[in-house]
């Protein structure tokens, strides 16, 4: 039986929260989750299998939240000095205790956010690993590729048979088949981090390579 708006809203709430923020049109919870005020669009971090977008509804909680804190601490920190300006009308040791409190609750909020950012920007050794399989995978497929133009375009400078041209000719279809597809599941399998950071690794290496070439040189 399906449940009504009302229903699914509530359900929604009581697997997501109990904690939640406001963002204009969305409702944010921690866990990545979200959905709009009348449940018209919602994302079900549990059930994603993009972890990428869940992270980054994580992180969108995170800094809402931390604004509406910071926001919270700072209001409540202008309406006692606007009592310190009045003879006689010092703040209350229990409202400054209500600041004491929205302090921590600021502190303790960018806490998690920065624990979230370090978590995002870490790379597994998994990830690493996979975009050099893939990387190799595609290397690999073009080398093969490479390889069939090379061959046909021997046998045609020969005058081979034409059915052997046909057969090698198709092979070369093959294989751009092949390496087309091996670039694809790279640009969608390999994780951007994991590539930047072998591309950055790259890079350090081929800069000391020739810097130790240049030192090399002496008169």
């Amino acid at each position: 039986m399906s449940m009504n708006i009302a229903e699914f809203t509530a359900d929604f709430d009581k697997r997501h929260g109990p904690d939640f923020v406001i963002a204009n049109e969305y409702i944010l919870y921690p866990d990545g989750s979200w959905r709009t005020h009348d449940s018209s669009t919602t994302f079900d971090a549990v059930a994603s299998k993009d972890p990428a977008r869940v992270s980054k509804y994580k992180k969108w909680f995170w800094e809402t939240k931390l604004a509406v804190c910071q926001e919270r601490f700072n209001c409540c920190k202008r309406n006692l000095l606007s009592k310190c300006t009045r003879p006689g009308s010092i703040p209350a040791a229990a409202d400054v205790q209500v600041l004491e409190e929205l302090r921590v609750d600021v502190l303790a909020t960018k806490k998690q956010l920065d624990a979230l950012v370090e978590q995002c920007e870490r790379v597994s050794e998994s990830e690493i690993q996979k975009v050099k399989d893939l990387q190799q995978a595609m290397q690999t497929a073009n080398y093969r590729l490479q390889w069939a133009i090379k061959d046909y375009n021997e046998a045609f400078a020969k005058g081979e048979d034409a059915r052997l041209l046909k057969q090698m000719l198709e092979r070369v279809e093959l294989c751009k088949q092949g390496d087309k597809e091996a670039m694809e599941k790279f640009n969608d399998e390999a994780s951007p981090k994991a590539r930047a950071m072998l591309m950055e690794e790259r890079n350090r290496q081929e800069m000391s390579t020739a810097r130790s070439r240049i030192e090399k040189i002496e008169v």
